[in-house]
């Protein structure tokens, strides 16, 4: 295993993109101090959209997009976070889409 996850830097971007794109899974990015957000297009697409049509990325971008029944419980898990309550972020949540109604994230960081 140590020889597979040896080996230069771009090696191991190319590995993790190349895992990323099996999996299908959505990645996302908060740079918290900067406010910026990334996500990959997967996520985007998980709710049908296009990055740059979520284009400009922020918090907000995220939280319009939870269910407003979600909204408070995803706040109080991220402030418990924030205070260390919580090593990390794990959500499950209802996402508004515009294709099919809510879809079910679930949500670690």
């Amino acid at each position: 295993m140590t020889s597979y996850i040896s080996g230069s830097n771009s090696d191991n971007e190319e590995r993790l993109g190349l895992i990323i794109n099996a999996t299908r899974v959505g990645i996302w990015d908060w740079q918290v101090q900067t406010g910026e957000l990334t996500f990959n297009e997967r996520w985007a697409e998980m709710i049908g959209y296009s990055v740059a049509e979520l284009e400009p990325l922020t918090f907000d971008t995220w939280a319009d997009n939870v269910h407003p029944d979600d909204l408070p419980h995803a706040q109080e898990l991220l402030d418990k976070h924030w205070e260390a309550e919580l090593e990390s972020y794990e959500l499950e949540y209802r996402a508004s889409t515009i294709l099919a109604g809510p879809a079910s994230i679930n949500l670690a960081g």
